[in-house]
């Protein structure tokens, strides 16, 4: 379920490769009904309605079937609401970033990322479910609330970097902290939640 959670850092740490990655050409398929959520009903009234399911269920009541259907349902929900275009130039800025350790310039970098911008990789939601049987105090809407703020910070992120050009990072003092490499401040839409669900939100590495 943990799927859900887009990190903007783990996005374009992508891009360091001069055929950097971008779903500029992904196939979502979603709309902005987020899907019917399998059994799990037709979305809730107090979330974003994303992952299609009853806004009132607790995590710990959704079934393994379910997880998979609010993943696929929230992915192509993401997909088919954001800028593809500014993603493939966000992440080809983080390319030209990273040129030097390559040998290569900035412009370099990325000019062939924009010659050839690659797909992400599809996720695949039937992995790694988790056991959400400790979340019973969050619920479906609540979760779906704290992705959609997440995402919205995501966006603000890739926005910002999609306006930088290599002459702006090579005449950038490099003492400068632009806050692009920081992790975002967790919005208030996902307070608490951590604490109450440490599964979903931990980072996979955390599960091995």
């Amino acid at each position: 379920m943990k799927k859900l959670m887009i990190l903007a850092i783990s996005i374009l740490a992508l891009a360091l490769t001069p055929g950097c990655d971008s779903d500029s050409s992904s196939s979502g398929s979603g709309d902005n009904t987020g899907g019917t959520g399998g059994t799990g009903g037709t979305g809730g009234t107090d979330g974003s309605g994303m992952t299609g399911l009853d806004g009132s269920l607790a995590l710990s009541d959704l079934t393994d079937e379910q997880q998979i259907s609010a993943c696929e349902a929230a992915n192509a929900h993401l997909e088919a609401n954001h800028d593809n275009e500014a993603m493939t130039k966000a992440m080809c800025v983080m390319s030209g970033m990273m040129a030097g350790m390559m040998g290569m310039t900035c412009q370099e970098a990325y000019d062939a990322c924009m010659a050839d911008p690659q797909p992400m990789e599809e996720t695949d939601c039937s992995e790694d479910l988790d056991d959400l049987s400790e979340c019973t105090d969050v619920t479906v809407a609540e979760l779906e609330l704290c992705v959609a703020a997440q995402w919205a910070q995501q966006e603000e992120m890739i926005a910002a970097m999609a306006e930088m050009t290599c002459e702006d990072i090579e005449s950038a003092d490099p003492s400068d902290d632009t806050g692009m490499m920081e992790e975002p401040e967790t919005p208030a839409e996902c307070a608490g939640l951590e604490d109450k669900c440490p599964t979903f939100f931990a980072d996979d590495d955390d599960d091995m």
